[in-house]
């Protein structure tokens, strides 16, 4: 899809005006509105914009769709575009086989997430699994691409923090 590094700019422009704006609003209803509003909505929008752009969807060059992911990846404060792309691959060769596709959920999740209060939980919670549960079901040696994406977010982050405080980053 070619309008994938376009929308993925509209987003990082939404999430950087809507963070910076309520960055001192901390702890208000105010805040939590726009973050769960907005920054939830524009966080998984840009989570899907990475699975594009893993298939490198968004440039023609491999260079730029690697470097491109990573940017997509800065308001969700931690790395996960390289590792994700890793899984992904993983996921298309390997679909629906236990212990190496593992956007399958795990036995422990199937036995907890069966009553209407733990498929609201695994819901409201699933990005969350979704970042941690390959790292549980099939851990991955760190690659150079991975160092990059942890050294380009762990440096977002604290030029976000030393500028803007806090806030933005809870945002």
């Amino acid at each position: 899809e070619w309008r994938t590094k376009y929308i993925v700019l509209a987003l990082l422009a939404l999430q950087f005006s809507c963070g910076y704006a309520v960055k001192d609003m901390t702890w208000t209803w105010q805040f939590w509105i726009t973050a769960y509003v907005v920054g939830a909505t524009s966080t998984q929008a840009l989570f899907l914009a990475i699975h594009e752009i893993s298939h490198f969807l968004a440039f023609k060059s491999f260079w730029v769709n690697k470097m491109f992911s990573y940017v997509a990846n800065f308001p969700a404060v931690l790395p996960y575009a390289a590792m994700f792309r890793e899984y992904h691959l993983d996921h298309h060769k390997f679909q629906g086989v236990d212990g190496i596709d593992t956007d399958l959920p795990t036995k422990l999740e199937s036995i907890l997430f069966t009553t209407w209060v733990g498929k609201l939980l695994f819901l409201t919670f699933q990005f969350f699994f979704y970042a941690f549960r390959p790292m549980l079901v099939k851990p991955r040696p760190m690659t150079p691409w991975v160092a990059l994406n942890w050294v380009f977010q762990v440096s977002f982050d604290v030029v976000v923090y030393l500028i803007w405080g806090p806030g933005m980053l809870w945002y």
